[in-house]
């Protein structure tokens, strides 16, 4: 139990909010910039550097940044939004060993969803996950599971996929 794992950066959160025509126009932003992410295995060991890194050691990419930004639209009952989800680019850990994929780009994914309220206790939800059907990144060997990391690519592993939800409140 003597490894040490330090992570530094910056978490940025900003909400605005606009009335436009008969409804209201919103924004929702929340970005992470990563400047520092180390990790020690053991006392005595050289430290890991693993700030924009993935792979072997260092496991899921840390990207230096990514964000959730959310646009969106009410009118009355009705309810749209816009999700755009961005991972930052990172690069493989293990500069001694060529894998089948070095580098990961920038992703960029987006879902989109529209909501009716019945009433005061039941609304209607339908959206489009993934609406741009991209593929998460594919890696081979120096991946998590899948060939690819799912825990930070979730929605694209699946595709796009639609779906349609009821909510009922007591």
């Amino acid at each position: 139990n003597a490894a040490v794992s330090t992570t530094k950066g910056f978490d940025v959160q900003a909400e605005y909010s606009i009335d436009a025509g008969p409804g209201q126009v919103s924004l929702n932003y929340l970005g992470t910039i990563l400047t520092e992410s180390e990790f020690t295995p053991f006392d005595g060991a050289d430290v890991i550097r693993c700030e924009r890194k993935f792979g072997q050691t260092c496991g899921t990419p840390l990207p230096e940044y990514r964000h959730r930004t959310t646009f969106g639209y009410q009118m009355d009952d009705w309810n749209v939004q816009l999700l755009w989800t961005l991972v930052g680019s990172a690069t493989d850990d293990a500069g001694a060993t060529d894998f089948t994929v070095e580098k990961i780009d920038a992703q960029n994914y987006f879902d989109l969803s529209g909501q009716y309220r019945l009433n005061d206790n039941a609304r209607i939800i339908a959206g489009v996950d993934n609406v741009l059907d991209e593929d998460p990144p594919i890696l081979g060997q120096n991946d998590e599971q899948a060939n690819t990391y799912p825990s930070l690519y979730g929605t694209a592993v699946f595709g796009r996929t639609y779906f349609l939800r009821g909510v009922l409140e007591f």
